[in-house]
């Protein structure tokens, strides 16, 4: 025999099927939000309006167009900082704005204010641009020949010492005691 439902969606099914109509199919029935965010006791009529306009976990399309669909309640967030077709610009400091996801090509390989290390290995972190001026005229490690002329490439940094220790053609005493100086590869 056929029965109402007791939710009052107007159906009539068979006793035998309105347990199911009840729990399962009935249009008045109560749900919680499908996405999981806690709203509870909305009718299964109004399920559907809460799913696709309010639910704060309901899922929207990013507007920057990355193609992510995001929670609604982390768009604001997704699309400040973790959309890679956000616009962000360069930590080292060259000023170029470009999307999120061509940053870390940039700073890796493109960028001339990238940290290099110098090729002396005096530790320091050169920026790109400057790097070959550094390892060409600044770094105190870099070798240069010897002002005497002697032929070996000297460390900057130990040319005094070279030249004052070292060096085959620095000028000292006669070994005759005769109170000249001679180079050293002269005696």
């Amino acid at each position: 025999r056929d029965v109402g439902c007791p939710l009052e969606c107007k159906e009539r099914v068979r006793a035998r099927d309105l347990d199911d109509h009840v729990a399962n199919r009935c249009k008045m029935r109560i749900v919680a939000c499908k996405n999981g965010c806690g709203k509870t006791g909305l009718r299964f009529d109004a399920h559907e309006r809460h799913v696709a306009n309010e639910c704060p976990l309901r899922c929207i399309a990013c507007k920057n167009g990355c193609g992510m669909q995001v929670p609604f309640r982390n768009i604001a967030n997704h699309v400040r900082a973790e959309c890679d077709m956000r616009r962000v610009r360069c930590r080292h400091g060259c000023g170029q704005e470009m999307w999120a996801r061509d940053r870390p090509p940039h700073e890796d390989e493109r960028c001339v204010m990238r940290p290099m290390p110098c090729r002396w290995e005096c530790g320091e972190m050169v920026p790109a641009k400057n790097l070959p001026l550094h390892e060409k005229n600044e770094c105190e490690r870099r070798l240069v020949p010897c002002r005497n002329h002697c032929g070996e490439d000297i460390m900057f940094m130990k040319m005094t010492e070279h030249m004052r220790e070292k060096c085959t053609r620095r000028f000292v005493p006669c070994t005759n005691g005769c109170g000249t100086s001679v180079r050293e590869c002269e005696l």
